[in-house]
């Protein structure tokens, strides 16, 4: 996976938000993340030309034949993610569909001034699923959570895509059936399971998508993640961090015990993330490696 300048970032927008360790950028002491909602902003193009390697960094496309991913690249566009930018929402059409290489995203569902969380999307997705569906936008809004770098396409060459490569098509409909399997869980285990199990579950697929066992994730963005107040998920940090699976200080996450904490998780972590492994036979599931000290 490619690592993003922090320098264009910085330049590009002064984005404050919970971040990869990767991206080097830091968050402003006492912001909360709120989403900057720029809607219709130019992302900045990163670099030069996609190359094949670059391409297979994202799991949807590392699925497709080689004749189908080669007859792509031209049509894709390197971009950066900045944190708290919005890449679509329901106030418009959507205008491109993000491959994502690295960062985090997150489906999310917003009621006046609350926001709730229905989904995270990284390198193993593709934000934009509306468009696939035949919809020009849909109810929820798609939002940056940690910067990263992403493959762009065009909504009209995104279509033709899907027209004219059947293993695209394919693919999609894959995740089409992965996406819903996966939001029909969120809903029942947000009745079913107590917060500190869903809390593991959201951290293990932060971890899973991020690649990196020290990452930014704020307790406000938790309790956005979890669908709950700021307090519980202090109380449910602190129980996991108590049984030494994690650490938590001044905004920044570091998973300390991988396998104790997905002990700790609810089922449904496990059941989301073998069905993916499942429908395209690659595991989210970060390498096995020593936790860090």
């Amino acid at each position: 996976m490619s690592v993003l300048d922090p320098a264009r970032v910085e330049a590009a927008a002064d984005a404050d938000a919970p971040l990869s360790r990767h991206t080097g950028e830091r968050r402003r002491h006492g912001r909360a993340p709120t989403p900057a909602h720029t809607r219709g902003a130019a992302l900045p193009v990163v670099g030069p030309a996609v190359h094949l390697e670059t391409a297979r960094g994202n799991l949807l496309l590392g699925s497709l034949p080689e004749t189908e991913l080669i007859e792509l690249l031209p049509r894709l566009e390197r971009v950066a993610l900045l944190a708290g930018r919005d890449l679509y929402s329901p106030e418009a059409d959507i205008e491109h569909v993000y491959f994502p290489l690295s960062g985090l995203c997150g489906l999310v569902a917003r009621s006046g001034s609350t926001a709730v969380d229905v989904g995270l999307i990284g390198f193993d997705g593709l934000v934009g699923l509306p468009i696939y569906l035949g919809a020009p936008t849909g109810p929820l809004s798609a939002t940056v959570h940690l910067a990263g770098e992403a493959l762009r396409l065009d909504a009209r060459a995104f279509h033709a895509g899907t027209e004219q490569l059947p293993g695209l098509d394919r693919v999609l409909r894959r995740y089409v059936q992965w996406t819903y399997a996966g939001m029909g869980l969120w809903v029942a285990c947000a009745r079913l399971h107590e917060v500190q199990e869903r809390c593991a579950r959201w951290l293990l697929m932060a971890h899973d998508r991020v690649r990196a066992d020290r990452f930014r994730l704020t307790q406000q963005y938790l309790a956005q993640l979890l669908g709950v107040r700021r307090p519980t998920v202090s109380v449910a940090a602190g129980l996991l961090q108590a049984a030494g699976l994690i650490r938590s200080a001044r905004g920044l996450i570091t998973i300390r015990d991988r396998a104790g904490l997905e002990q700790a998780a609810c089922a449904c972590y496990a059941s989301v993330t073998d069905e993916y492994a499942r429908l395209f036979d690659r595991s989210l599931r970060p390498p096995t490696r020593p936790p860090p000290a």
